[in-house]
């Protein structure tokens, strides 16, 4: 794992050796880390929503055996999708 941050970095230092100033490196940064948060905020919304269909599956369980699934797991599970969900749309609230 570290691996692929090392080479990620050295990517983006790669990409603004040729830059004149430090403004141009920062902004050569900028796109890189807009880059990184865009997929981030992609795998937010796909992991919550995918948690939160999960949730439904396992409250059908729970429906047909109770001993087998507690409800605080499919409680929990809806919540936390839920709250990734929301995290996905967070930025929008600010802007």
């Amino acid at each position: 794992m570290w691996i692929k941050t090392f080479l990620l970095y050295c990517f983006i230092f790669a990409a603004n050796a040729n830059a004149d100033t430090i403004g141009d490196i920062a902004k050569g940064l900028g796109h890189g880390v807009d880059f990184i948060s865009e997929g981030l905020h992609f795998i937010v919304l796909v992991t919550g929503s995918l948690m939160v269909l999960g949730s439904f599956f396992k409250y059908m369980k729970y429906r047909k055996n109770p001993v087998e699934v507690k409800f605080s797991s499919v409680f929990v599970m809806f919540v936390a999708g839920l709250a990734l969900v929301l995290l996905y749309f967070l930025p929008e609230f600010y802007h």
